[in-house]
């Protein structure tokens, strides 16, 4: 198991993966990407509710393998993600997220603030409405009284914010 997991969240084109990357790099941690993307493009239809929990079962089974063989690991986004997802489009719950959110809660979550500019992909759906997921991804951080820090600013800016709250919580807790 792993010794400390940290998931770098937020909603959809706030840097996540590109954060995970770079973190991952610097400290020769592995990581787990996200595998909605990957399980999206391969869809010839817009997502449905059922793809969700499939969705899950893999970024759960990937976090699990990972974490069975390392100290230390980044998630770029978790089941957390995929419950406000569900809540959030089709206000709903899917049993295995219900199930495991909180038993699969990262040590340190990286909460990526909305102040990159817009990327577009075929893949996003929520340009204008990014504070408001934001303020949802506070709400259940809150909630589940996890331990998260708001990363802010751009490029170099946002890695070295990023790189310091990562630091500074290996420091006390590793």
């Amino acid at each position: 198991m792993a010794c400390v997991k940290i998931c770098i969240t937020g909603p959809e084109s706030t840097g996540k993966s590109s954060l995970t990357k770079q973190l991952a790099a610097h400290f020769q941690f592995p990581y787990v990407d996200e595998k909605a993307r990957e399980y999206l493009n391969n869809l010839s239809s817009k997502h449905k509710f059922e793809d969700l929990e499939s969705i899950a079962q893999l970024q759960l089974d990937s976090i699990q393998t990972i974490a069975k063989e390392s100290t230390i690991l980044l998630c770029d986004t978790d089941l957390l993600t995929i419950k406000i997802w569900a809540q959030d489009k089709y206000e709903q719950e899917i049993q295995l997220v219900e199930e495991q959110y909180q038993k699969q809660q990262a040590d340190l979550y990286l909460l990526c603030y909305p102040d990159l500019d817009w990327q577009s992909d075929p893949l996003r759906e929520d340009e204008h409405r990014l504070m408001e997921i934001y303020l949802f991804y506070i709400g259940m951080l809150e909630y589940m009284d996890a331990k998260y820090t708001v990363i802010k600013g751009e490029g170099a800016e946002r890695f070295e914010s990023a790189k310091e709250a990562v630091s500074d919580f290996l420091l006390k807790e590793c």
